[in-house]
């Protein structure tokens, strides 16, 4: 008899909470044709819908939410930055459709995931459309990877964190759906161009930009001599966005004037409109960086193709300014005589973060008779001297 009521009472209190939670009207009235109030297969029965009803509510819950959703808080993924996460403000299906967009692979999406998580961001795809409030997010994150970098010891772990984030910041800066979206930019004034004249060029900076007129001093041959050039003649300037985008402006020599110091400026004016040229693979920047760098020699110690090659660095020491970088290279304004196809050492510092790296000049601008523009490929660096440069690409650091 005990039984038979307690069966009883399970099962009223099983079928009102399951049916005030899916089941129609309609079944509360046919619910003593299909179960028996001392019937312990029917409050079974109820129990399990009421289980499964639950289960789906839970698995739905993370797959909108992930599993934060049932932990106030978390570990943070793989120590970065040691504290524990807030709750994820989105769903891992938009997770998924925003990596996808932006071809992350599976550690880009887990750092992404990491950096808008702990600043409880709620919509990734309008962040990620607007660079400057997504590099807000990523700057945070770097600083704090950056405490937990350790003053003494091996700093390879922090190091592998660091350079993964900057290549989950890459991939979304080259991704083809921004490359899409990129809007045409114009020379402004004190930009960086490079001047092409009969397939030379030469780099400059714009003084002023006026309607359609373009004043930047006149370039400079080898021997430190203003370059000739006749009213009317073609040119093309070339220049970068911040975005990293190439553009190309076609102009016509209007004249060649002297300013107040008696220097000769070039005035152009503009023809036709500015056109796309390609992404850069990474972003670069304008900076004016102090720094060092010696000749490298490479000499075989065998005899063979692949016999080992020993790397030398030179005792002469040159001087200099890094004017642009980026993860594959930079430009150096040096009065050093050098040549394309040496190999260099170079060495700087930005912030009390030193970074040393291997590179191939590829080209020389001369600037005056005494200093060049040199352009140098980096070939090899290590993961420290690749996240200082992201770092002062991204302006997470200060030049």
């Amino acid at each position: 008899m005990g039984s038979k009521i307690y069966y009883r009472c399970f099962h009223k209190i099983l079928l009102l909470v399951l049916t005030g939670i899916v089941l129609p009207g309609n079944l509360l009235q046919a619910q003593d044709k299909y179960f028996k109030d001392d019937d312990p297969r029917a409050a079974l029965i109820l129990l399990i819908g009421l289980g499964s009803v639950i289960a789906l509510g839970i698995l739905i819950s993370i797959i909108r939410h992930g599993m934060a959703r049932f932990q106030r808080s978390r570990p943070s993924n793989g120590g970065m930055g040691g504290s524990r996460l807030p709750m994820r403000q989105f769903s891992s299906i938009t997770l998924h459709n925003v990596a996808k967009n932006y071809d992350l692979n599976k550690d880009q999406t887990k750092i992404l995931e990491y950096v808008l998580t702990r600043d409880g961001v709620s919509n990734p795809k309008t962040l990620l459309s607007n660079p400057n409030n997504l590099d807000i997010h990523f700057k945070r994150t770097y600083e704090s990877m950056r405490r937990n970098i350790p003053k003494t010891g091996d700093d390879s772990t922090a190091q592998k964190q660091l350079y993964q984030l900057f290549s989950t910041r890459n991939a979304i800066e080259s991704a083809p759906i921004n490359a899409s979206r990129a809007n045409v930019s114009q020379v402004e004034d004190g930009m960086d161009v490079v001047l092409g004249i009969h397939g030379k060029t030469y780099p400059l900076k714009v003084i002023r930009v006026k309607g359609q007129l373009i004043t930047m001093l006149c370039p400079i041959n080898p021997l430190g001599e203003p370059i000739k050039l006749t009213k009317g003649t073609k040119v093309e300037l070339s220049f970068f966005s911040g975005s990293s985008h190439g553009y190309l402006q076609r102009c016509q020599v209007l004249d060649i004037v002297k300013n107040a110091h008696e220097e000769n400026l070039l005035q152009l004016i503009t023809q036709g409109k500015v056109k796309t040229l390609f992404k850069r693979k990474s972003r670069r920047r304008q900076v004016k960086i102090p720094c060092e760098f010696r000749v490298v020699t490479l000499t075989k110690t065998g005899a063979g193709p692949k016999a080992p090659v020993k790397m030398t660095v030179g005792g002469r020491k040159f001087t200099g300014d890094i004017l642009d970088i980026s993860p594959g290279g930079c430009s150096v304004r040096t009065k050093g005589l050098l040549k394309p196809g040496l190999r260099i050492k170079i060495d700087f510092e930005v912030r009390g973060s030193a970074a040393s790296a291997l590179g191939q000049i590829l080209r020389i601008n001369r600037g005056s008779s005494i200093t060049s523009f040199v352009h140098v490929k980096f070939i090899k660096a290590s993961l420290k001297a690749l996240n200082v440069i992201n770092a002062v690409v991204y302006r997470y650091i200060d030049d």
